[in-house]
């Protein structure tokens, strides 16, 4: 029972997975720059709604939203594409 309330009460308020878009390589832009598809899924196990923005810790990398969004709903999901 310990154990049980302490994995409960230790959980993350996200979950999510991410992965390279399935059946595409990586793209070289016309800048000489090369891009890759990925896929994200975010899981809200907050109880509350949450605002969401991501963005990338290395200033020499660019992210490019394909399908944008502003917040994780309460105990919902949401997937979106980036390059």
């Amino acid at each position: 029972m310990t154990v049980f309330g302490f994995l409960l009460f230790n959980r993350s308020q996200v979950d999510g997975r991410l992965l390279r878009a399935k059946g595409s390589t990586y793209q070289l832009r016309d800048d000489k720059t090369i891009s890759n598809l990925y896929a994200l899924e975010l899981i809200n196990k907050s109880g509350k709604e949450m605002p969401f923005r991501l963005i990338c810790e290395d200033p020499r990398l660019k992210i490019q939203l394909v399908n944008p969004i502003q917040k994780l709903s309460k105990d919902g999901h949401a997937s979106l594409s980036f390059f």
